[in-house]
């Protein structure tokens, strides 16, 4: 699944992402399985909702476990997938990795053999309406103050009946060519993590000098984007002309260019 950053203009601000994956699973293959979270979060998160996709094969029942129940987040559920939790103390899950939450629930036994994904997905706007209708499904992360964070959802693949679970991540390290190319006044950079570790994204110009840190943060495996808006570190538009950007990942470095037009 695509995570998408907007590099706005503020001086210095980078958005690192807060996932959540699919870490575990137990099938006992009579119809009967749950599916344990993993979660990696930049920030304290003060709650959430999501709807968990199986393509209609699993019926969830209950959630509990992991950092949510640590918390003492009340959580709900219903049978489509839908999951939302959050703490009527105030309390918050503290910014760091571990188990999220185990959700539990049923499938019909007829389906065994069948690989599905297990994804949670934003589409309020799939049918031209930016606004969330009750039966749109998103994934939304808070913060301490309600606002929605950026996140993703590392999906994998589940066999059903086997328990048999094949996250669906890159096997390799990428840096993409921005699109479009030449641009104005935004483009688009797309990269990928093969391991989790440190990413760094950098932009400069043809003298080598640092304009725009994109991105500056720990990453898991996934596929990820950036948007940059032509603006330097101190939220200033940059004159036209061609520069670099750069990425550092672990033993990965990888340069391209692009060309600013006005």
């Amino acid at each position: 699944m695509r995570n998408m950053f907007l590099t706005l203009m503020v001086a210095g601000s980078v958005f690192a992402a807060n996932t959540l994956s699919v870490s575990s699973v137990t099938d006992d293959g009579a119809g009967n399985a749950s599916f344990t979270l993993g979660y990696n979060f930049d920030v304290d998160v003060a709650g959430f909702q999501f709807d968990l996709l199986s393509d209609g094969l699993f019926m969830l029942d209950g959630a509990e476990g992991g950092a949510c129940t640590d918390a003492g987040f009340m959580v709900s559920t219903n049978a489509s997938g839908r999951v939302i939790g959050f703490s009527l103390t105030g309390a918050t899950i503290a910014a760091g990795s571990g188990d999220f939450i185990t959700l539990s629930g049923t499938y019909d036994v007829g389906s065994a053999g069948t690989i599905v994904s297990i994804t949670a997905v934003e589409d309020c706007d799939s049918d031209g309406d930016s606004a969330c209708d009750s039966d749109d499904t998103r994934m939304v992360l808070s913060d301490t103050d309600a606002a929605a964070l950026e996140s993703s959802f590392v999906s994998s693949s589940w066999t059903v009946g086997d328990g048999t679970l094949d996250n669906e991540q890159p096997m390799e390290f990428a840096l993409s060519a921005n699109y479009p190319n030449p641009f104005n006044p935004t483009t688009t950079i797309d990269y990928s993590i093969a391991t989790a570790g440190d990413v760094s994204i950098i932009v400069y110009d043809m003298m080598g000098r640092e304009v725009k840190s994109l991105v500056a943060d720990f990453a898991t495996p996934g596929a990820y984007s950036i948007v940059w808006d032509a603006t330097n570190n101190e939220g200033l538009s940059v004159s036209a002309g061609m520069y670099v950007y750069k990425m550092i990942s672990g033993n990965f470095v990888e340069v391209n260019k692009m060309l600013l037009v006005k």
